[in-house]
């Protein structure tokens, strides 16, 4: 997360829909919220003790590098007295944090999660029952369209960290023999600079590739103009689980 003018912010989708928007939303109906971020720094979990003076609910969301140090913020937690509830939008049995979930789970007053699909994991693993609370969206809702032109319009946007998915796709791509303009909106930075050295030169002629720097806005102009959404994954990457 980063602070800007507006206020926090974060290019991860995730973190906005699991941390921040709720958070704005809490606040715009008039109840006191406040985002805490955490990492390994050291002094952290007596950093955080202060904050929860008073909190009635505590929300764990997203941690990640701070996971392992997760089992003292809950101890902290529960001594100053509030609730606590785990929220989780990744597969409950991530290859890195699985049991440093497991442990949270079982610590929490109450458990939640993004899909259906994760409430099922959730229950798989730890036999607890998880509220669905869906993720919301960040752009005007509207109909689903089919008018292709010529070349074909397709889009990619995301994490840079999961870029690597599109060494799958491209092939695919390329195989349906129809000429298009593959639009890629992510966060330039060194890992998408790599794989676009790598990735133009391999490309057939039927392929044109244009790169944006992400944005929400981009995403949206982007999202309006193309025929086609691209969802690829790559399963040997560390970030696929």
């Amino acid at each position: 997360m980063e602070r800007t003018a507006t206020g926090l912010y974060s290019f991860l989708a995730s973190y906005r829909y699991r941390v921040l928007i709720p958070a704005f939303e809490l606040a715009r109906r008039r109840l006191e919220s406040t985002v805490i971020t955490v990492g390994r720094e050291p002094g952290t979990v007596e950093r955080v003790r202060e904050p929860l003076k008073g909190v009635d609910v505590a929300v764990f969301s997203k941690l990640f590098d701070a996971t392992p140090i997760q089992p003292e913020l809950m101890r902290i937690t529960r001594e100053e007295g509030a609730r606590m509830i785990v929220d989780i939008c990744d597969d409950f049995d991530h290859k890195y944090y699985a049991e440093q979930y497991r442990a949270s789970v079982r610590a929490a007053d109450a458990v939640s999660t993004s899909s259906a699909f994760l409430a099922g994991r959730i229950a798989e693993m730890t036999g607890r029952r998880a509220t669905i609370i869906q993720d919301p969206c960040e752009f005007p809702r509207r109909d689903a369209r089919w008018s292709p032109r010529a070349p074909l319009e397709a889009l990619w946007f995301g994490s840079s960290t999961n870029i690597s998915g599109l060494d799958k796709a491209v092939p695919a791509l390329a195989r349906s023999g129809i000429p298009m303009r593959l639009v890629v909106v992510t966060r330039q930075d060194d890992s998408v600079t790599r794989w676009e050295r790598d990735a133009r030169p391999v490309l057939p002629p039927t392929i044109a590739l244009e790169i944006r720097e992400w944005s929400l806005p981009a995403t949206e102009q982007a999202l309006n103009e193309c025929d086609i959404v691209v969802l690829a994954i790559n399963r040997e990457s560390r970030y696929y689980y």
